[in-house]
């Protein structure tokens, strides 16, 4: 394999660098998770991704394939007996290094069924 020369290696280095840091918010629907004993089934979550992307739109690409991941397999998937979740941004906002680096990206706030007795 040959060494990369200096002038390739800068480039590389200049594109990594026009990449921003978003967080995306993200609502995901079509999951049913069944509730605790008594509680009501769970439909839907909220959620949000930190990422390093060259636009909103591949912010949103990164975070819902990050989400999608989760919901893959695992316990998420095990547990869900609805559909994959349909996901829907909700917000998408610039981010700085620090917010990025100290993000958790984990985490989800469901809901349950309104409509379940």
């Amino acid at each position: 394999m040959k060494p990369r020369s200096a002038g390739h290696f800068h480039v590389r280095r200049l594109e990594i660098s026009r990449m921003a840091f978003y967080r995306v918010s993200l609502n995901g629907t079509g999951i049913r998770v069944p509730g605790q004993e008594g509680d009501k089934s769970i439909i839907g979550f909220y959620t949000t991704r930190a990422v390093r992307a060259a636009s909103t739109e591949e912010a949103v690409d990164r975070a819902k394939a990050l989400v999608n991941a989760d919901w893959a397999s695992g316990p998420y998937q095990e547990s869900n007996a609805g559909s994959h979740p349909s996901l829907a941004v909700e917000d998408v906002y610039s981010d700085n290094v620090l917010g990025y680096l100290t993000f958790h990206n984990k985490g989800y706030v469901f809901y349950p069924d309104s409509n379940e007795n």
